[in-house]
């Protein structure tokens, strides 16, 4: 089976789950499963000044093998609204 990564995905699916501990009796858990991932991905996350964002191996269509392991915009967006709403923030508007 074929693998390939999915940082910009892991990104949007702390920022839900730092929603979803708004709204549930399970609040707790879900924040921490929010914050293990958000931690999880700043190990992909890139300062190099050459590169065009913060999380990389992002892929934008991989059935058609276009745009590999590249940043990708959303990704940056979530990681960076997740780290937001772990601080008080309600997201980043």
């Amino acid at each position: 089976k074929a693998r390939w990564p999915r940082w910009p995905s892991t990104a949007i699916a702390a920022s839900g789950l730092l929603e979803l501990a708004k709204h549930s009796s399970r609040g707790d858990f879900y924040r921490q499963e929010a914050t293990r991932l958000l931690r999880g991905l700043s190990l992909h996350f890139s300062a190099l000044a050459d590169e065009e964002g913060l999380i990389i191996l992002g892929t934008v269509h991989y059935p058609e093998r276009r745009a590999l392991n590249v940043p990708i915009i959303y990704g940056d967006y979530f990681f960076l609204e997740g780290l937001a709403k772990l601080r008080g923030y309600s997201g980043l508007f």
